[in-house]
């Protein structure tokens, strides 16, 4: 007789046919996954090989931008210096006496060419920033005696409107790691700034002081409570130098002040006061202060009502802990 079964033998049958199928449905499953892998490595591949050939050419197109601004430099600065020269020349009379109306006119030509000069400067120093060309050189500083060279010509600026510059420095300040150069710019483009945007006879007040703060507060903590709550953090302390310009000028409209510090942006008060201007100055300021490491905002209550600009920098330099 034939072999009979059981419903044991069924049963068991069945359950071999079950796990069978359900390991045939794996292998197919794992198959299918190890395809999808190996198209999805091949994509990985394919799309590593883009951004390569991207990065590739975003070099050789930074390189060559570089190579554009430092031949433009050379060829729009050595015919404006040659103007300048000339102008400064004819200025101070060295050919000669000059009419009241030719003094004016080389005025204009003079003021004009130190503006474009400016212009070019400006440009040429934003764009190796954006293309992280921009290297500062740091040193120590002695930020009294730092300030007060910016303060001669500052006061010099303001003279001509008759206004006042107050400057009042906490002694003996620790020495600040700073880029020289760009330090005395940052400084030259607020107190210049603060001078255009204050009426004749008024007041710019200038105050130095340091402060303890936490490292890591960000940017809009700053910004919202003002450098002296940065002491009230008990980790990661550090040491900042906090400089303010004040000025009893025409203020800014709470909602120009989020744009203040943006490229190319002229604010309605600019062009109000008829006053020349790029866009770029507060800008670049604003860069080459956190290439150092720190943080500028501005404050004003409005129109008519004078600024503030803030400005806090590590005295250890960018990167740098004390």
């Amino acid at each position: 007789p034939g072999w009979v079964f059981t419903e044991e033998h069924l049963a068991l049958l069945a359950s071999f046919a079950d796990q069978a199928a359900i390991a045939i449905e794996n292998a197919q499953l794992y198959e299918q996954v190890k395809q999808h892998a190996h198209d999805l490595e091949q994509k990985v591949e394919e799309r590593t090989r883009e951004l390569q050939a991207a990065n590739q050419q975003l070099e050789a197109a930074s390189r060559h931008t570089s190579e554009f601004l430092a031949s433009m430099s050379h060829e729009l600065r050595t015919p404006l210096n040659s103007i300048l020269g000339f102008a400064d020349l004819l200025l101070g009379q060295g050919v000669g006496p000059l009419g009241e109306k030719q003094a004016r006119y080389l005025t204009h030509i003079h003021n004009s060419g130190k503006h474009l000069l400016q212009l070019i400067s400006d440009i040429l120093d934003l764009s190796k920033v954006e293309a992280g060309k921009f290297v500062l050189q740091p040193e120590a500083l002695n930020v009294g005696t730092t300030l007060d060279d910016i303060l001669v010509i500052a006061r010099g600026l303001a003279h001509k409107k008759s206004q006042t510059i107050q400057a009042d420095v906490v002694p003996d300040l620790p020495p600040l790691q700073a880029d020289p150069v760009r330090f005395k710019q940052i400084l030259f483009n607020l107190l210049s700034n603060a001078v255009k945007f204050t009426p004749e006879h008024g007041t710019i007040t200038v105050t130095a002081r340091q402060v303890s703060g936490d490292e890591g507060t960000g940017a809009e903590g700053r910004k919202s409570r003002g450098a002296d709550d940065l002491e009230e953090s008990s980790s990661a302390r550090q040491t900042w130098l906090e400089m303010r310009v004040a000025d009893t000028g025409i203020g800014i409209r709470a909602e120009d002040l989020p744009r203040l510090f943006q490229e190319f942006v002229q604010l309605e008060r600019t062009r109000a006061q008829n006053q020349e201007g790029t866009g770029l100055g507060l800008a670049l300021t604003r860069r080459l202060v956190e290439l150092h490491g720190g943080r500028i905002w501005a404050e004003s209550e409005g129109e008519g009502k004078g600024s503030t600009f803030t400005v806090v920098l590590p005295f250890a330099g960018p990167g740098g802990s004390l």
